[in-house]
């Protein structure tokens, strides 16, 4: 199966550092991303890219609750 290159403009990029990558489970996808739309945007700045979204997953992440109480 062939994967075509989405359309990703220059425009679509502050979008997705925003309000996508906030959603990912972990910066790590964040990152993989960015390699992606590197891949098929030759103008695309991947390390203000990953600053911004980082960012923005940082500012909305909860870190979740950890009960480490040992029962007995």
């Amino acid at each position: 199966m062939t994967t075509v290159a989405p359309i990703l403009n220059l425009q679509n990029i502050p979008f997705i550092a925003d309000v996508i990558a906030p959603m990912l489970p972990w910066p790590t996808h964040i990152v993989e991303l960015a390699d992606k739309m590197a891949e098929v945007n030759k103008d695309f700045d991947k390390e203000k890219f990953l600053k911004r979204a980082i960012k923005n997953w940082e500012n909305q992440y909860v870190p979740p609750a950890v009960d480490d109480s040992i029962p007995y």
